[in-house]
Order: structure tokens, then C-alpha cells, then sequence
């Protein structure tokens, strides 16, 4: 075979392996060209490079802070409490005792939106929605009959619906300052931020119950702390423990049941002894109630 014959059958398999080869070395004329002589592609390139460096965790100033947090209101404490006062009311009998009522654990959302003001100092403001129960206990149980003169029946046996279980709502507003330790000690630096907070508001009681009038509020006071775990520089984990104090008073209704499609009105009565005479009359208020009560909650706050 003469050369022209293998030339040929090379010359278009060099050309077929050498279009890549031209193809690649123009490319990496052209990056080569691009680092070697663009300043301005350098500095972005140190610019993205700076930008990958990991962000340290700090605590950080003049930015707003929104969180929410789920949580739980131990409500634990008497809400209404009121002697020689009727319970219960048939054609037949009137039925009185003393009757207390008492919250329980509640579960209690909150919404929390701020601005920190400095590295160790910020302000906010709280909305916090509460759901639970309340019990009623009824001692020193007392009846009669609903006709003149009738006798004072002592001990009377509770029945299985006579003491109220029923829903109770709470919602709290209130403003708060916001104080971290470690923003003074190492300007805000770390994972972990703890921090304590006070603060001042307002706390409405809706409790579902026939010896409330309807809603009552009270102003709140709190005071707690808590644990930041900062996750980067946006999103931060928030553990906080606060307690509640405030003064409840209930409104008294005047009728405590409302029968026959309205045409029978049940006053809310009481039955107390007063020198030594039982008498029967109108509750028209009753005492204040000092409330504690313990808020815990874990939540996600992010910065803007």
C-alpha cells in the first residue's frame, strides 16, 4: 500500500482526534487569558472566597427579631373562690356550698417580635394564647327544700355533674426588655447566649363557667431567663423559662341559671350565717385571686 493510500485513511482520523484537542486548548486559552489578565475577575473571585468563610456566632445589633415558640402556662392556682354559694337548682332543691375553682397546665403558643438595640440589650413584644380546663371543688355541701320555712338538709351527697369542668382561655400581651450577659463579657461572641428577661403587660380570662360575668383582665408582671443556641446568622434556637404574676377578679353574673326558655331566673346566691341566722341574699362581687404561674417554652427565632 503506498503512502497516499495510508495517508488516506489517517488524515481524517487525525483531524477527528485533533477537533477536540483545539477545541479544549482554545478553553483554556481563554480562562488562562481571564486569571492572567482581568483584575476585575480576581477580585471577584476573592470576593466569593470570602464569602464561603464560615460566619462567626455572635450576637448582632440593630436588627429586628421575630420568634415563635411553642410552650406550656401552668395555671395551676385558684381562680374564683366563694363560700355558701349555690350550685346547683332544681324545681325541687337549691343546693349550696363552698365552691373553688382551679385552672390546670395549659397549652400556650407565643409570638414574639423585637429589635435588638445593642449587642447585650434588646426590646420586644409578646402575644401568647392559652387553652386549658378548670375544676370546680364544692365543700361543706347544704340543701332545702324550695318552699317556706323548709329545714337545712347538712352533707348532701355531690352528684356526678354538680361541680364544673369546663375550658378556660387566657391571652397575655406584654412588653420586654431583654438582657444578654455575655454581649458585655465577650461583645456577643459564642453558640450559646444565655439571657434574662422582665417585663410588663396585660392578661385577659375567659373562663366558660355560669359564675362569670365574661371576660376580666388583670395587669401582668414577668421575669425569667433563658438559653439562645445561635445557628447561623439568620435562625437561633430560643429555650426560655418566665413566671407570671397578676390579680384576677371575676365578675359576678346576677343570675347564675336562666331556665324554660328564659322565664325562669335563678339568682346567684349565697347562704352565709351572719349572727347566727342564715340568710339567703345576692353575690354582687367576689374576692380577688393572686395568681402565679410558670411559662416554659422552645421556639425558633430568625433576624432580619
Amino acid at each position: 500500500m503506498s503512502w497516499k493510500s495510508v495517508a488516506v485513511f489517517l488524515l481524517p482520523g487525525l483531524l477527528m482526534s485533533a477537533l477536540p484537542a483545539t477545541t479544549q486548548a482554545q478553553d483554556s486559552a481563554k480562562i488562562f487569558k481571564l486569571l492572567r489578565d482581568s483584575d476585575s475577575a480576581a477580585s471577584e473571585l476573592d470576593l466569593e472566597e470570602a464569602d464561603q468563610v464560615a460566619w462567626e456566632r455572635q450576637l448582632e445589633h440593630r436588627k429586628i427579631e421575630l420568634s415563635f415558640s411553642l410552650g406550656f402556662l401552668d395555671l395551676n392556682s385558684t381562680l374564683l373562690a366563694h363560700d355558701q354559694i349555690i350550685y346547683k337548682y332544681t324545681t325541687e332543691f337549691t343546693y349550696w356550698g363552698d365552691v373553688e375553682l382551679k385552672g390546670a397546665t395549659a397549652f400556650a403558643p407565643v409570638l414574639r417580635l423585637g429589635y435588638s438595640l445593642t449587642d447585650w440589650l434588646a426590646i420586644e413584644s409578646s402575644a401568647s394564647l392559652s387553652f386549658s380546663e378548670y375544676d370546680a371543688t364544692i365543700e361543706n355541701r347544704r340543701a332545702r327544700k324550695n318552699e317556706p320555712g323548709a329545714p337545712v338538709l347538712e352533707d348532701v351527697t355531690l352528684g356526678e355533674f354538680d361541680a364544673e369542668h369546663r375550658s378556660l382561655i387566657t391571652f397575655l400581651g406584654s412588653g420586654n426588655a431583654v438582657f444578654y450577659p455575655m454581649g458585655l463579657l465577650r461583645s456577643g461572641k459564642g453558640m450559646f447566649q444565655p439571657f434574662l428577661t422582665a417585663g410588663f403587660g396585660r392578661m385577659w380570662y375567659d373562663m366558660n363557667s355560669q359564675y362569670s360575668d365574661g371576660p376580666v383582665s388583670a395587669n401582668n408582671v414577668n421575669f425569667g431567663g433563658g438559653l439562645r443556641i445561635l445557628g447561623d446568622e439568620r435562625l437561633s434556637v430560643r429555650l426560655e423559662l418566665l413566671y407570671h404574676m397578676n390579680t384576677v377578679e371575676f365578675d359576678a353574673p346576677k343570675y347564675f341559671q336562666v331556665l324554660d326558655e328564659g322565664t325562669t331566673l335563678i339568682l346567684l346566691e349565697e347562704h352565709p350565717i351572719i349572727d347566727n341566722v342564715r340568710v339567703n341574699r345576692v353575690v354582687d362581687r367576689y374576692d380577688s385571686q393572686d395568681i402565679g404561674s410558670l411559662n416554659w417554652s422552645i421556639g425558633v427565632q430568625a433576624n432580619f
